[in-house]
């Protein structure tokens, strides 16, 4: 299967998947290796996909590995944009456990969401539109930024469930994630995502998936609504219904 794409100056050519994974199996590995290599391997401009609050400094760890990313970008020299999402949206129901809980330690600060098909038009806009070479730095959220507890309560209003927010401490935190089987490096990212939450660091909202696509961002409450069926309490209910 192939798509056909036309070079400036040239007729057409059907570039398939294979063709596709060539190219990608020869770039470089590492983010180091690809900014430097950036004259030789024909870079014009990069479209980075990071994450909101990149910043060396920041608390959560993967925020702070793409913020490294981007202050290696800046200094390259090279034209680039970050393209900032938060925690996906549509994968809200994994905020919750089994019994409809969101445990991590997140204290009263706020989260904001990023839905991914708005992310992937975004940074389609990015890609085809000139016009928007000069942007450096540009955040793909929902329009709001809701506490744990909001967020609970939003799912419970749209579902009709009763979803709450009940924190465990942090040690007890982590000791349930590890009687999960959760990998040791997926637990220490979340730790650090929920103290970032503590910290303010994680209600960032962007206005940017607006200007991009002249197109409003879906609410939480309405990507709730679209995962309805996905939700914990809706699937232990369907479990046991009787057949």
């Amino acid at each position: 299967m192939g798509r056909e794409v036309h070079a400036a100056g040239t007729g057409p050519a059907v570039v398939t998947i294979d063709d596709v994974r060539a190219v990608a199996l020869a770039l470089p590995r590492t983010t180091e290796a690809l900014v430097g290599g950036r004259v030789k391997f024909r870079v014009g401009r990069i479209v980075y996909l990071s994450f909101l609050g990149a910043d060396p400094d920041a608390t959560f760890v993967h925020a702070r590995s793409h913020g490294a990313t981007e202050r290696m970008l800046a200094e390259s020299g090279i034209p680039y944009a970050a393209v900032r999402n938060g925690m996906y949206a549509d994968e809200i129901a994994t905020w919750f456990d089994a019994e409809g809980r969101i445990t991590g330690p997140g204290g009263g600060g706020a989260v904001s969401l990023t839905y991914r098909p708005e992310l992937a038009e975004a940074i389609a806009e990015l890609l085809v539109e000139p016009a928007h070479d000069g942007r450096t730095v540009v955040e793909i959220t929902c329009p709001e930024a809701l506490t744990l507890e909001q967020l609970a309560a939003t799912a419970s209003r749209v579902t009709g469930d009763r979803y709450r927010y009940a924190p465990l401490d942090r040690d007890d935190w982590l000791a349930y994630r590890r009687s999960l089987g959760r990998p040791q490096w997926s637990i220490e990212a979340g730790i650090s995502y929920y103290d970032s939450v503590t910290r303010g660091e994680a209600g960032v909202v962007g206005d940017d998936y607006r200007s991009l696509t002249g197109k409003e961002p879906l609410t939480i409450a309405e990507i709730v609504e679209l995962k309805r069926d996905e939700m914990p309490l809706a699937l232990a209910s369907a479990t046991r219904a009787p057949r």
